[in-house]
């Protein structure tokens, strides 16, 4: 399977980060992170998300996303185990 765009991008990035996996606060500012995950989900891939608390000047909550499906990254496109 082939992935562009923002969907990809963000695969690629859950792939690097392994099981820790990423947050918003660890990726770059302006990008929708919870949309590029929508739409790994809706292309069948299993992306869990798990809320933490975080503190500094505004404290809040956020995601950390992690990609479940196993797969690899093939020539800077992403291959689904079968």
């Amino acid at each position: 399977m082939r992935l562009d765009g923002r969907a990809g991008w963000m695969l690629t990035k859950l792939v690097e980060a392994g099981k820790r996996g990423v947050t918003t606060l660890e990726l770059p500012a302006g990008i929708r992170v919870a949309h590029a995950v929508y739409l790994l989900r809706r292309d069948g891939f299993i992306v869990s998300s798990e809320n933490e608390t975080h503190g500094g000047d505004f404290p809040g909550r956020h995601s950390r996303y992690r990609i479940e499906t196993p797969l690899s990254i093939v020539d800077a496109a992403v291959q689904v185990s079968a």
